[in-house]
């Protein structure tokens, strides 16, 4: 990572919806884009079995891993067609550039304090509890 120049920056529990717009911008509508799809594909399931004679209160679709193995890939593709739109893009591009945590870290006027993270780390590589590695990144969440 050095080499590339990134650093890495450990993302306490519970704060990854203030620092990382990913997860509101990005993943969130994703992750409703393929609930959707799921939904839309059980309706179906549900018309299909209704429409072949069989009564709502029987309808019991099966929903273990091996049946939605291949249906899986088309929920997918369906939230992706619905964040391709031009006024998603719009979103992206305004929450990467103006919104957020990504706008104060473009800010050169704001002068950065430095910030000690070994406490933090020390406590990833030695297993501490999680409760206390989150006490010391709380600051950063704030």
């Amino acid at each position: 990572m050095e080499k590339s120049n990134l650093i890495p920056l450990y993302v306490p529990a519970k704060c990854t919806d203030v620092l990382q717009e990913c997860d509101t911008v990005l993943n969130k509508p994703f992750k409703e884009g393929c609930r959707h799809a799921f939904t839309n594909w059980l309706h179906v399931e549900f018309d299909k079995f209704i429409a072949s004679g069989g009564r709502a209160e029987n309808f019991n679709p099966k929903l273990t891993q091996a049946c939605m193995k291949a249906e899986l890939p088309s929920f997918v593709e369906a939230s992706f067609i619905r964040l391709r739109t031009e006024d998603f893009k719009a979103v992206i591009a305004k929450s990467f550039s103006e919104d957020g945590c990504f706008k104060i870290m473009r800010d050169t006027s704001a002068a950065v304090a430095e910030v000690d993270t070994s406490d933090i780390q020390s406590g990833i590589e030695d297993n501490t509890p999680e409760d206390e590695i989150i006490e010391a990144a709380v600051p950063f969440c704030e």
